[in-house]
């Protein structure tokens, strides 16, 4: 199996047309990017380039003894920031728990749902609220905050990452 590498280019403006017109889009809006960015943006073919639109759906709760949700299925959000996957792990460890209590005798399997899907809610509402921030951002104009997260940031990257 080849390498992967997963590009975007988030944006509000681009409207319409074929995979052709949206490669060129994305090009046209990493201009600004440093030119490691660019250059992943320019390697890109028109055939793997596909419009995902970004959606976020927090929500509320529900109630259930035998059924529950986790991940993207209960809190979906914009891929920025690594929320969404971090938070589906999360959910998993939270409900491994949860579950381990009732299958122990602890607590019934109603109540364990229960208090995993109350704990999950709370935490995830706020880090849905921390995407949707994260991707504001992402797709301001203001040159104070475009030039540090487009040009400064990946340039430190490296340097957070440690030596190999």
């Amino acid at each position: 199996m080849g390498d992967f590498i997963s590009r975007c280019v988030a944006s509000r403006r681009y409207r319409a047309g074929g995979s052709d017109a949206l490669l060129q889009f994305a090009k046209e809006q990493a201009r600004e990017f440093h030119v490691a960015l660019r250059q992943m943006v320019d390697a890109s073919e028109p055939g793997e380039t596909l419009l995902v639109p970004l959606r976020m759906t927090p929500v509320k709760g529900w109630s259930s003894n035998s059924l529950t949700l986790m991940g993207d299925a209960v809190h979906l959000m914009p891929p920025t920031g690594s929320h969404g996957g971090n938070n589906a792990l999360r959910d998993a460890a939270l409900l491994g728990r949860a579950l381990q209590e009732a299958a122990q005798g602890a607590i019934p399997v109603g109540d364990a749902l229960a208090r995993y899907q109350q704990e999950m809610l709370a935490y995830s509402s706020r880090e849905v609220r921390a995407a949707l921030r994260m991707l504001r951002l992402s797709l301001t104009r203001n040159p104070l905050i475009r030039v540090p997260l487009l040009k400064v940031l990946p340039v430190l990257h490296p340097v957070f990452q440690g030596s190999d």
